[in-house]
């Protein structure tokens, strides 16, 4: 069996859908992509994604830290 070129958390993006997202998992020869602050999750084929600059990633990495402790952008 081949490993996917992408693992799970990898933030990539979505060519066709134009998006940033986060690999939730792989079925198949697609990916479950899902946006780093929340919301539907959209299946793409490795064909389509592509992963995403440093600069990208971080701050795909902030908005799902926002998201989990519940912050979404309010001040302290």
């Amino acid at each position: 069996m081949q490993d996917p070129a992408f693992k799970r958390h990898d933030v990539v993006l979505g060519v066709r859908a134009e998006r940033i997202g986060i690999v939730m998992d792989n079925v198949g020869p697609c990916y479950q992509l899902r946006p780093p602050a929340g919301g539907p999750e959209w299946e793409a084929e490795p064909q389509h994604i592509e992963p995403a600059p440093a600069e990208v990633q971080m701050s795909a990495r902030v908005a799902e830290a926002n998201r989990d402790s519940g912050l979404r952008g309010e001040r302290w």
